[in-house]
């Protein structure tokens, strides 16, 4: 083997090096940069999470069926487009009273 074939080899080699040693660099930076997890705000924020996220217990939902509805919306019956107003629907009920309602069927669901 002469120094010029030794030579093509090594700089082949040097463009895979920079390569591995800047795709390397770049993983550590990002790594490195992301914000540390608190755990207890990860739990606290999971606590939360359950019926009607982010609702007051004294906002109005309509009950449909196995759900809720909340707010303003369009359902579709049949052909007939019908309009929903939680606010002003007689048969809408509080998000405090859907929780009670959604947690006695998970109970009866449990029991079963």
């Amino acid at each position: 083997m002469d120094g010029g074939e030794t030579m093509k080899k090594i700089r082949l080699l040097i463009p895979l090096f920079i390569g591995l040693v800047a795709v390397t660099a770049y993983l550590a930076f990002a790594r490195s940069s992301e914000e540390p997890v608190n755990v207890e705000e990860v739990n606290e924020a999971n606590e939360d999470v359950g019926y009607f996220p982010g609702c007051d217990d004294g906002e109005k939902v309509i009950p449909l069926g196995d759900g809720f509805l909340g707010g303003e919306a369009y359902l579709q019956n049949g052909d007939e487009e019908i309009y929903l107003n939680s606010e002003t629907d007689s048969s809408a009920i509080t998000v405090k009273e859907a929780k009670e309602i959604l947690k006695s069927r998970q109970a009866e669901s449990d029991n079963q």
